[in-house]
């Protein structure tokens, strides 16, 4: 088989990884997924095992057979950091890490390095009206984002002059049914009878649902014009978090449940209970704008986020 035909994603165990494993393998290209675990079992399927992004890693054996490399694994946000110094573990391994798999995969030949940053690079809100777009100056704030930029910064560096392909992507909230973090919670708090003080919130954010994602990442992998380019991505339009919780809810058969606090009196609390980052996170405004993707790869997302959230909704209720 052509070496076309053939993929290393990283973190091939992880929310992101595994969905787009699945998907590759499902369009019969043979993948190499490195991951500490592997739960996959598929005869174009196999697994690289890798203990930890901070060793030094020999990824030969894994590159020699691939035309493309999409770097997943990383360092995420983490709740209750145990680390003496946060920046500098993301550091190690979102960004010297990533580098270190560069710099092999251009030894070895690889076509296409693929890396998924965050959308925290642009920033952590936006204004009303004047979402994040791929021209803007990045202004990243948090440990994680800091060492997503570094590294887009550093892959952007050591492609140059050389025949490997760098594709950045930065994705905004991703979210399904077995989402992590953020989404997670918000999930449990929706399937919960707590009424949520949300009524009336009218913030807009922009959110990805999981498989608009991998049906993304997947376009960049064949476009000849996604090579050399960076891509802010979402399902195309924004929700509020009442919209979110509500949607959620509709699909878990549950009323919405939502009170009114004023605005003024929910960032005084999140200031003296010292969750800014929370406050920003379900009142602020995030929102991008996705021309660029649509534009240039003529690509659009299979779900909106309304669709997405209300059958995410429906699915989460069904595993309980």
């Amino acid at each position: 088989m052509n070496k076309r035909n053939r993929v290393l994603v990283t973190g091939s165990s992880g929310f992101i990884g595994k969905a787009l494993t699945k998907s590759f393998l499902e369009d019969e290209c043979l993948v190499i997924g490195a991951s500490r675990q592997n739960g996959i079992v598929h005869k174009k399927f196999r697994h690289f095992p890798i203990a930890s992004l901070k060793n030094d890693i020999d990824w030969s054996s894994a590159l020699d057979t691939v035309d493309m490399v999409i770097h997943t694994a990383g360092r995420a946000h983490v709740l209750r950091d145990k680390a003496s110094v946060p920046l500098e573990e993301f550091m190690e391994i979102n960004c010297d890490a990533s580098v270190k798999l560069a710099e092999q995969a251009i030894k070895a030949g690889v076509k296409r390095f693929i890396f998924i940053s965050s959308i925290g690079v642009n920033g952590e809100y936006t204004k009303e009206h004047e979402p994040f777009t791929e021209l803007q100056v990045e202004n990243p704030i948090a440990d994680y984002a800091i060492s997503k930029h570094k590294a887009e910064k550093e892959l952007i560096n050591i492609v140059e002059e050389t025949q490997m392909e760098l594709v950045i992507i930065r994705p905004t909230l991703v979210y399904d049914v077995d989402a992590p973090g953020n989404f997670e919670r918000l999930l449990k708090l929706s399937n919960s009878s707590i009424p949520l003080p949300f009524y009336g919130v009218s913030n807009k954010r922009s959110l990805v649902y999981l498989h608009n994602l991998v049906d993304f990442i997947k376009c960049c992998s064949s476009h000849e014009k996604a090579a050399g380019e960076t891509f802010l991505i979402s399902d195309g339009n924004s929700v509020s978090t009442a919209e979110m919780v509500g949607l959620l809810r509709k699909g878990m058969g549950k009323k919405k449940n939502m009170f009114y606090i004023p605005k003024s009196l929910t960032k005084l609390g999140a200031l003296i209970l010292n969750k800014r980052k929370v406050y920003i996170q379900l009142f602020g405004n995030l929102e991008v704008d996705i021309e660029k993707a649509k534009s240039l790869l003529n690509w659009k997302p299979k779900r909106s986020s309304s669709e997405a959230l209300l059958y995410v909704g429906r699915n989460y209720k069904g595993q309980k």
